[in-house]
């Protein structure tokens, strides 16, 4: 298997898919290539711990089923949670736009961890503009770092929840400190690289909002019975996953964006799209 080039496609039709996993890792890419297959065929992929070597060659094996899998159909074992179920698909969280591929992105393996990185790489990604505005490079190659670390599929979810939470707790406070000082006069340069921050900040808001959307439609949908908690599984893993800094968190970073655009309004910064009059439209009630 180590001399096998991992992820390879052993065998596919429209109920399973047999891929040549990576034993070590933590599965996420087999569980998106099976993803993409099934989702082919309007199916959900399934798979169970006792599937390491059921598929051809030795390979896993990934079940596609449109009907609710609670047991592996080869060996009756039932499903584990904690080593995947259902695909990353959005129609569970009511999204209806995300998926495999872009969940890639960030690895993610729920709706409400991608909607996390979105919202706070988007952020970040403002917060580079507005450090440079400021003549503080070394701090905006930081978060540039942080927007390139969070997409490399090498480092776990867990890990960058925590280094994002971080940098954006720190670097939030410190931007928001530089633009309410008066005293603080930006340069040609600097209102240009604050003209680029805009659209960010406004995209990190509108994703705050959608992750609070999601997480609310998780329990309200979730709870409803025993079918409905697995089918919402996954969102529920998201959701504890950040649980305890998330109402904080989207509040931190729609708060930011608003002042962000505040700042710019009063600098005469130029607002391309109007994008700050249709933030004041969306309100977050977190």
């Amino acid at each position: 298997m180590f001399k096998t080039k991992p992820f390879k496609i052993v065998y596919k039709d429209e109920n399973s898919i047999h891929i040549k996993g990576f034993p070590l890792g933590d599965l996420n890419k087999e569980r998106y290539l099976a993803n993409e297959h099934c989702s082919q065929f309007n199916k959900k992929y399934y798979y169970f711990e006792d599937s390491m070597q059921q598929g051809t060659f030795g390979s896993m094996f990934f079940h596609c089923s449109n009907k609710h899998l609670v047991s592996n159909p080869l060996s009756g074992e039932p499903l584990e949670f904690m080593s995947g179920s259902e695909n990353y698909s959005a129609t569970a969280s009511g999204q209806g736009n995300l998926n495999a591929s872009q969940m890639l992105k960030y690895n993610s393996t729920n709706n409400t961890t991608f909607y996390f990185f979105e919202a706070s790489d988007n952020l970040m990604k403002s917060l580079e503009f507005l450090y440079r505005a400021y003549d503080k490079n070394v701090e905006a190659d930081k978060l540039k770092a942080q927007i390139s670390y969070n997409r490399e599929s090498k480092y776990s979810e867990q890990d960058k929840l925590e280094s994002t939470r971080i940098i954006i707790d720190s670097s939030s406070k410190e931007i928001s400190d530089q633009i309410v000082d008066a005293s603080k006069i930006l340069s040609d340069v600097g209102k240009g690289f604050y003209e680029q921050s805009l659209p960010y900040a406004y995209s990190a808001a509108q994703n705050s909002y959608t992750l609070i959307m999601t997480i609310r439609n998780t329990f309200e949908k979730g709870t409803e019975d025993t079918d409905s908690f697995l089918e919402y599984a996954n969102e529920f893993i998201g959701f504890f996953a950040i649980a305890k800094d998330l109402p904080k968190l989207a509040n931190d970073i729609f708060t930011t964006s608003r002042l962000v655009f505040s700042g710019a309004k009063s600098k005469k910064i130029k607002d391309k799209g109007n994008l700050g009059s249709a933030l004041e439209d969306l309100n977050l009630d977190v």
